[in-house]
């Protein structure tokens, strides 16, 4: 699976307003509640539209003060931040949701972001994390395979290519 599809499988299956999935633990929180920002921009992180759920998600943060959708606007936007590639932004916004309350989703989310800036290390102990809360999940053993393969794949290299005239 390439990791584009992958990354939105993960965020269709994992986003933590997205409450039925078979990957989910039972006790599930949905995030988003009466906030009608954050249920649209879980809407919008569900078909795809990194930038409408990360204006969205920023509007939820800003609209209400209540802990629920602190961390479901910061679970929100690291998620769209991963959606919209901005690897650096899915980090600090996971990381902030974290820090307010540590969920597997969270720790799966920043796991993906730090693969994909090659800091394999962060993406184990998040992995780890991850299992910590959730031993079951199948998403977290994903990212586990996903880590595995990418440690026997050589690093990326910065190409130089020279262009002479002939």
């Amino acid at each position: 699976m390439k990791p584009r599809a992958l990354l939105l499988f993960a965020l269709l299956v994992c986003q933590p307003s997205f409450a039925e999935s078979d990957d989910a633990p039972v006790s599930q929180i949905v995030l988003g509640g009466v906030n009608q920002y954050l249920v649209d921009a879980a809407d919008a992180i569900r078909v795809g539209d990194a930038d409408r759920a990360i204006r969205l998600s920023l509007l939820g943060l800003d609209a209400s003060p209540s802990f629920e959708d602190r961390v479901g606007a910061l679970s929100n936007l690291c998620a769209a931040y991963m959606l919209a590639e901005q690897f650096e932004l899915a980090v600090v916004r996971c990381s902030e949701a974290i820090a307010l309350e540590p969920r597997w989703q969270a720790y799966h989310n920043r796991a993906l972001a730090y693969m994909h800036l090659h800091l394999l290390d962060d993406a184990d102990r998040d992995i780890a994390a991850g299992f910590q809360i959730f031993p079951d999940s199948k998403l977290l053993a994903k990212a586990r395979a996903k880590l595995d393969e990418l440690r026997h794949m050589p690093a990326p290299r910065d190409m130089k290519v020279t262009v002479t005239k002939v």
